[in-house]
């Protein structure tokens, strides 16, 4: 279940072009194995029922500057702070990658899996240029995060917080801390931060019941 809902997440990330980076060439494009999703890949067809169904013309965005590096460095994942350079190391020996469901892109050679917060499952990581769970290292390339807000219960720390927003926070909060350096877009209000000409970004997305929580994070940085 986990997995499918990650993957329907996606599907709405992908069907929208506001939420494939800021240059003009869209990213590559995202797959998914079993409960692994492929952040690596966002070049892909996405069926045309779901691009109907999902995507509104763009209702806001702000022309002001974000800072990808700043906010990596405001970011905690399991309360454990991350930065520019993101490698699997620096999460520490609590988080483990599972290696049931791993999936590898064959066009960009990035590697998904599902990771484990202290054997509990917290989400999925791409690794860049990785062939498989055996050449994961502490050296290894993050290219991008996916965090839902499934389970939170279990957790002893908030899964993430960016600026001390934490999941299940509203759109009001997210503003608060992050500024108007946005983009809106989608039937749920969807939101995306990103630098200017750049593949890096944050994509927040809110629950598809019209209810204001947030329910996934996701982190790009190629």
């Amino acid at each position: 279940m986990k997995g499918k809902f990650l993957i329907v997440i996606l599907c709405v990330l992908l069907a929208s072009p506001a939420f494939v980076g800021c240059e003009n060439d869209s990213p590559e494009a995202s797959s998914s194995n079993n409960t692994s999703t492929t952040l690596s890949e966002q070049n892909e067809t996405t069926e045309s029922e779901t691009i109907e169904a999902t995507t509104e013309p763009l209702t806001e965005e702000s022309t002001n500057s974000f800072d990808m590096d700043k906010t990596l460095e405001n970011t905690y994942l399991c309360g454990v702070q991350l930065a520019p350079d993101l490698t699997f190391g620096m999460l520490g020996e609590d988080f483990s990658v599972e290696p049931e469901g791993a999936s590898l892109s064959p066009q960009s050679g990035n590697l998904s899996c599902d990771v484990n917060y202290k054997g509990q499952y917290l989400g999925v990581i791409t690794f860049k240029d990785c062939e498989s769970v055996d050449h994961i290292t502490e050296d290894s390339e993050i290219f991008g995060i996916l965090i839902q807000n499934s389970d939170t219960d279990k957790f002893d720390v908030p899964k993430i917080s960016v600026y001390g927003v934490t999941l299940n926070d509203t759109h009001e909060t997210l503003y608060e801390a992050l500024g108007d350096s946005y983009t809106v877009r989608g039937l749920n209000d969807n939101v995306k931060y990103c630098e200017p000409d750049s593949k890096r970004q944050y994509d927040f997305i809110f629950n598809s019941m019209g209810e204001d929580k947030l329910v996934s994070v996701s982190i790009m940085n190629p």
